[in-house]
């Protein structure tokens, strides 16, 4: 007889692994999706709002072409991924911090002294010792400071959360250890389905055990699923399956290196999605109900589009409610952003604001209108066009504070020189110093680097000089300063979150920058080769460089029309506003610091 000529199992497994390759980033992008924007009180609770998905879907993707150099080692560059690492585990050291009990900073503090002491001792394991002990040193180092962590803290700790996520993120390193290898001609590899273990483990448990450990709410396991998973994957997979690539001129090697495609990325939201339906089960199965979360409240969102929403539905009461809203808030902020007292009970919110006379009459007749029963659904429109009129009042008598778009527009060119001047001479100097013709030069591993860290290193800046400052040295000259909602310095994730669009443009620019340099070099040679491969590279870099741009500045210029020239795709994003410093910030000041953490007993948020 014959044997078969095609292995099925291996076939099978070759067909879900390749459909596993490319659902499983989409689909947990839907779910993501559909988690915050449908359940957004729940999914705030766990510490994922829609700054966070902006950051790991719009980041992730653009961030997959930025790399930031860490060290150089035996000719091989060590770099994170900005999209499949770097954003991974800030979003992780975030979550730490927001949501374990206990003190933020100090619990994140034990936590990465104790963890990163256990990775540094595993990974001089991994160095030094025979890799036939591997396995059974990484697993019972990681499971012997494990149970030491879970034995030295009591019952009353405050560092129970400490212990609890060193022991799942130590679980999810061995996991990742014993399902990945090493191939030195493409990097780490973890086979279908192997990679599906940890990330199914470290969901499930914390659903269980979190509640009953640490005294706060079951939800509390999704963060604790998604930072265990990141760091253990990151440790497990990529930091102690590096050593035997040292040395072997493989290039760059990148943490997260696959970009949205990589296990430091995936894993700790495949975690979130078994983390969260495990909750789900287990409290329906508790409460005895098929959904066991509060519904949306009647208000929740923009109140506006609520507003419509309600017209459309034919429910009056709410439409007018909604309506009042929405202009309670528009002038609120606009008293904020022209600097007046926050009105008080009784008195007229419009005072001080240069309004006409009809926009305080209408005011106050659509309070008036919604303290009598609505006769009809008219009602609810014409409370609806009022909000609208008065809503546009409120916005044009802030216009003055809001940064011009030419304004912008120069800080921004003004930042981009900044950045770009010393990229260009570092990548002049390696153009210019490398041996070989131009297809050598394409694989230079040091112009290489250079073109994969500018965007990285750019977007950086502005998001680091906006973070600790509030502007950017482009945006002081322009007298600009960037703030969130409540006229705060923006926070990490949210200065994040508004450059996050940057990344492509900057990306476009280093393509184009290192083509460029190698045409001035080599447009004379008299090699016909070589002077193809220089043309034919520099097209290329221009055409998808205009083609990124291009769609950058389209979808600029939209999102300034969508907000009456108040913000960019970035700032709708975030939630940031570009405001002149001289309407809202004394001479020499910067914007207000966020304020300090709230401390809380049960969830440390």
């Amino acid at each position: 007889m014959v044997p078969p000529m095609v292995d099925l199992g291996q076939l099978a497994n070759d067909v879900a692994a390749n459909v596993a390759f490319l659902l499983l980033p989409t689909g947990l992008w839907l779910f993501l999706y559909l988690w915050i924007w449908e359940r957004p009180q729940e999914a705030a609770a766990a510490g994922f709002d829609r700054r966070t998905f902006w950051l790991l879907v719009a980041g992730g993707i653009a961030g997959t072409l930025a790399d930031i150099p860490i060290l150089w080692w035996t000719g091989d560059v060590l770099a994170v991924n900005i999209g499949g690492g770097l954003l991974p585990i800030a979003i992780s050291l975030w979550l730490i911090y927001r949501s374990l009990p206990g003190p933020g900073l100090a619990t994140l503090q034990r936590f990465l002294l104790l963890f990163g002491a256990t990775t540094a001792a595993l990974f001089a394991v991994v160095v030094l010792a025979p890799a036939a002990w591997l396995p059974w040193l990484v697993t019972g180092g990681a499971a012997l400071v494990a149970a030491a962590a879970f034995v030295s803290v009591d019952s009353t700790s405050p560092w129970r959360g400490v212990a609890l996520l060193t022991g799942l993120s130590l679980l999810g390193l061995d996991l990742a250890f014993l399902t990945s290898v090493t191939v030195p001609s493409a990097g780490i590899e973890s086979m279908f389905p192997l990679y599906l273990i940890a990330p199914l483990l470290l969901g499930a448990i914390p659903a269980v055990v979190a509640p009953r450990y640490l005294g706060t709410a079951r939800i509390v396991s999704v963060p604790i699923a998604f930072a265990s998973m990141t760091f253990g994957v990151l440790t497990g997979a990529d930091v102690l399956h590096q050593p035997p690539l040292y040395g072997k001129g493989a290039g760059i090697l990148a943490i997260g290196g696959a970009g949205v495609q990589d296990l430091v990325y995936l894993s700790g939201l495949f975690a979130v999605v078994v983390a969260w339906t495990a909750t789900w089960a287990i409290e329906r199965r508790q409460r005895g109900t098929a959904d066991p979360v509060p519904s949306k409240p009647a208000l929740s969102g923009e109140p506006i589009a609520l507003a419509v929403r309600h017209v459309q539905e034919g429910r009056t009461e709410l439409a007018i409610a909604a309506s009042q809203a929405a202009v309670r808030s528009a002038v609120e902020e606009a008293r904020r952003l022209r600097a007046l007292p926050v009105s008080g009970a009784g008195e007229d919110p419009w005072s001080g604001l240069p309004v006409p006379g009809w926009a305080r009459t209408d005011a106050a007749n659509l309070e008036a209108f919604g303290r009598v029963p609505p006769r009809s659904s008219r009602d609810g429109i014409r409370a609806l066009l009022t909000a609208r009129e008065l809503v546009t009042v409120a916005r044009q008598v802030t216009q003055p504070v809001f940064a011009t778009v030419r304004a912008r527009t120069t800080a921004f060119l003004l930042d981009l020189a900044i950045v770009t001047a010393p990229a260009l001479a570092v990548f002049a100097i390696i153009v210019w110093t490398a041996t070989g013709g131009p297809l050598v030069l394409l694989n230079n591993i040091p112009l290489v680097t250079a073109t994969l860290a500018y965007p990285a290193l750019a977007y950086l800046y502005f998001a680091l000089f906006e973070t600790f400052t509030g502007t950017t040295p482009g945006k002081r000259i322009l007298g600009l300063v960037v703030v969130d909602r409540a006229l705060q310095r923006p926070g990490p994730s949210t200065a994040l979150v508004r450059n996050t669009p940057l990344i492509l443009p900057l990306a476009a620019i280093a393509l184009v920058l290192a083509d460029l340099l190698l045409f001035v070099r080599f447009h004379t040679t008299s090699a016909p080769g070589d002077l193809s491969v220089v043309n034919v590279g520099l097209s290329n870099a221009l055409l998808a460089g205009s083609i990124i741009c291009a769609l950058t500045g389209a979808a600029t210029l939209l999102a300034l029309a969508i907000t009456g020239g108040r913000g960019r795709v970035g700032d709708v994003w975030a939630g940031t506003r570009v405001l002149r410093r001289s309407w809202i910030i004394p001479a020499g000041g910067s914007p207000a610091p966020r304020p300090a953490r709230a401390q809380s007993a049960t969830s440390g948020s």
